[in-house]
């Protein structure tokens, strides 16, 4: 099972919505040719939607469980990928349990993928991976 790593947090509702429909986009485009994936922010924004807490706090060990069975995490290259809090813990995590680790750039054309790529390196560099990379492209 692939581990689907997007941002949410964010001050504003509408960029947190955003971020889900991102997420949903993305895991739905994984899961069209048969990939078994799991997306925290998909499976938990329907959750909040139904009352459960909206706060990494309650998150960061279930979230945890489901990385801990995974066999690869994938950090998809969206806004805001350097600034989360919980994408570290989980890149944290996956080095810690020795899960593969990769990165997802994608877009509808090259400046929303350069833009997607930049925002891996921009992660890269604040967790200190490696620079010299390449990224999945989707």
């Amino acid at each position: 099972m692939i581990y689907l790593s997007t941002p949410y947090s964010h001050p504003l509702e509408a960029v947190r919505k955003e971020r889900w429909l991102e997420a949903v986009a993305l895991t739905q485009a994984i899961m069209s040719d048969g990939t078994l994936v799991f997306s925290p922010i998909v499976y938990s924004c329907a959750l909040v939607e139904m009352g459960a807490p909206d706060t990494w706090e309650f998150w960061r060990e279930i979230d945890k469980g489901f990385l801990t069975k995974s066999s690869m995490v994938l950090f998809a290259g969206m806004d805001g990928l350097a600034q989360s809090v919980g994408c570290r813990e989980e890149w944290c995590w996956a080095r810690k349990l020795m899960i593969p680790i990769n990165y997802l750039a994608y877009g509808d054309d090259a400046i929303a993928r350069e833009r997607s790529n930049r925002a891996i390196q921009a992660f890269r560099k604040k967790v200190g991976d490696d620079p010299d990379f390449e990224a999945t492209e989707n």
